[in-house]
């Protein structure tokens, strides 16, 4: 029975949640500065409130007391001057005593004096004058304050008006300011948390996406990330994949070489059969139709017919030895790659009508048997190609090496590289097909372009170790 292992941590939190999580810490620390902004915007408030109820307590209790001598005493000028003090404190708008008429007798604003108070902005402050009985009272909008107080003996009042809305301003602008600096500090945090985690995780999926596309072109092999987390698992993952890709890539190579070398004696056995059996057979054959011409010597009819027979089956045993060399060319197996190449060129020139040559490096490049088994059919399948499509009057092959590949070249002066054949045709789109596959069997490239001089060029590079 399998141990159940723990879960890693990081498979609790998936990537888009942790690159989530600045957003999220964002929003909550946006929601929490913003409701501490309300709950201490209002505490300051109601504290601002609070000290202000008790400020007009003690200035309206100070006046009451002072202004019950006064007013009796005809110290209305005394009044006056402690009125114009008095409203010099914060937020304290308008003084006055008014009579139990409403009238007003003396203010801290000259021009309000003997006017009617419920006609002027002392109305609501006046509103709160019960018998022997102070109020303070905020407005809706809590930006003003109105207080009564009456003076000993209840024949007079004052009256306070408190315009607080300069500093309730001042203090929504401070707490708001405090809040957008909050916010921006969070901002700015989450932000630079979302850039590292970002970051870090583009970083990594970007060198992910890199060994893979160096492991789809072939340059680099797909080596799993270090570390625990889900970038890490998921190049653990892709590198198995690639380890079985490879895997399978090896077998298809492995089998597809074991068919072209079963396909390469098969055709073998074919050119030794045409060589050793038909050849010879039509060898006999061509000796005894031979024999019949002293026996026809009186006929000349009947020689005449033996002597054309005799051509045709000539004619038969150089095809089928041509046929049988194609298939198993004695060059490549008695003197390699090269000397194949020059027989292949000498047949060819032979025949009449197009001129092979064929140039090599001297010593001629040598290599294992399978690699010229390869090249030899891929010089094959051009010089076919040229004959049939090219209509060419020179072909030359050519075989060298430098450092590192084996470069083998069949080049033509006909008419160029031809359109790509349709989908489905046969001929010089699967020949080029088969000659790619050869190359690429060797670890090699084929490629077709333009010859200089005209005509086309078709060049297959190989790695190849000389053979001792």
């Amino acid at each position: 029975m399998t141990a159940s292992r723990a879960r890693p941590w990081n498979a609790l939190f998936p990537p888009p949640a942790r690159l989530a999580a600045p957003l999220l810490v964002l929003v909550f620390g946006v929601a929490i500065l913003f409701l501490n902004y309300r709950w201490t915007l209002a505490d300051d408030l109601a504290r601002g409130s609070a000290a202000l109820r008790a400020e007009a307590t003690a200035t309206g209790q100070r006046l009451a007391r002072l202004g019950g001598n006064l007013l009796t005493s005809g110290g209305i000028a005394a009044l006056q001057a402690d009125l114009a003090v008095s409203v010099a404190a914060p937020d304290l708008a308008l003084a006055a005593f008014v009579d139990t008429d409403g009238s007003i007798l003396v203010s801290s604003a000259r021009d309000l004096s003997s006017r009617e108070a419920r006609l002027t902005f002392l109305r609501a402050a006046t509103s709160l004058m019960q018998p022997a009985e102070r109020r303070i009272m905020l407005s809706e909008n809590e930006e003003q304050l109105y207080a009564a107080f009456p003076t000993e003996g209840a024949n007079f009042w004052v009256v306070l008006v408190y315009d607080r809305s300069a500093t309730l301003a001042a203090a929504r602008t401070d707490a708001l300011r405090s809040l957008q600096w909050s916010t921006l500090a969070t901002g700015g945090l989450c932000l630079t948390l979302w850039a590292v985690l970002h970051y870090g995780f583009a970083l990594r999926i970007g060198r992910l996406a890199d060994m893979a596309r160096d492991f789809a072109n072939r340059r680099a092999a797909l080596v799993p990330l270090s570390g625990g987390d889900e970038v890490a698992d998921l190049s653990r993952v892709l590198g198995e994949m690639a380890a079985e890709v490879l895997r399978h890539e090896s077998e298809r190579a492995r089998m597809e070489t074991q068919i072209m070398e079963a396909g390469e004696a098969e055709r073998r056995r074919i050119g030794h059969e045409l060589h050793d059996g038909i050849g010879q057979r039509l060898t006999a054959v061509a000796l005894a139709v031979d024999g019949l011409a002293p026996v026809l010597s009186g006929q000349p009819e009947g020689a005449a017919r033996a002597s054309e027979v005799a051509r045709q089956i000539r004619e038969a045993i150089a095809e089928t030895r041509r046929l049988s060399h194609g298939l198993a060319p004695v060059g490549l197996e008695a003197g390699g790659l090269a000397q194949a190449l020059e027989n292949m060129a000498a047949e060819i020139r032979s025949t009449g009508g197009v001129r092979v040559v064929f140039e090599a490096d001297h010593p001629a490049p040598a290599c294992s048997t399978e690699v010229a088994t390869q090249l030899f059919r891929i010089a094959q399948e051009g010089l076919t190609n040229a004959l049939k499509h090219a209509h060419p009057s020179e072909i030359r092959i050519g075989l060298r090496s430098d450092e590192t590949a084996l470069i083998l070249e069949v080049e033509d002066d006909g008419e160029g590289i031809p359109a790509p054949p349709a989908s489905g045709a046969s001929g010089a789109g699967l020949g080029l097909s088969l000659m790619r596959h050869r190359a690429q069997l060797l670890g090699g490239d084929l490629q077709l372009s333009p010859a200089a001089a005209g005509g086309t060029l078709l060049r297959c590079m190989v790695p190849c170790p000389e053979t001792t």
